[in-house]
């Protein structure tokens, strides 16, 4: 039986490499992430099919963002620049950028998977957003102000 979800993943994979030269490579206990400096996806492949071809997906969107002629920043409703390396949030406008880039990656993502008839199992990639951005929430609001409000209770899954 063949896997749709594998089989979506060398569709997208392989229409990165062709039309941006990126490479995605599989590795083991890694997190999924852009670099854009090596132009390299890394997906993590302890990951089933379904779960790598969301991350993938994601990661697609950032590589749009950042390669694409109609130009991430034309999109930015802020211009701060964040730096993800810091992994830390010194401010509210630095906060709203990271989201509306997450966001955005994963709209990007979903539309072009959408375009290349990609199936994706919804619900799962919905419970994925969710979580991911909640993550972010929960992180930034934490940044930002420190013990001041109870992120603790905040509940992400």
């Amino acid at each position: 039986m063949s896997n749709q979800y594998k089989e979506g993943f060398d569709i997208l994979k392989n229409y990165l490499k062709e039309k941006y030269e990126v490479k995605t490579i599989l590795l083991n206990n890694v997190d999924d992430a852009w670099y854009p400096e090596l132009k390299n996806i890394f997906i993590n492949k302890n990951y089933a099919w379904r779960e790598r071809l969301i991350a993938l997906l994601h990661e697609s969107g950032h590589v749009q963002m950042d390669l694409d002629s109609f130009s991430f920043y034309k999109m930015k409703i802020s211009h701060v620049d964040f730096d993800y390396a810091s992994d830390y949030i010194k401010s509210k406008d630095q906060f709203v950028y990271l989201l509306n880039e997450e966001l955005a990656a994963w709209n990007l993502g979903k539309k072009l998977a959408d375009s290349l008839s990609i199936a994706i199992d919804e619900k799962r990639l919905q419970k994925c957003i969710t979580n991911c951005i909640m993550s972010y929430v929960k992180f930034g609001l934490k940044n930002i102000y420190k013990n001041t409000i109870d992120v603790d209770s905040i509940l992400i899954k």
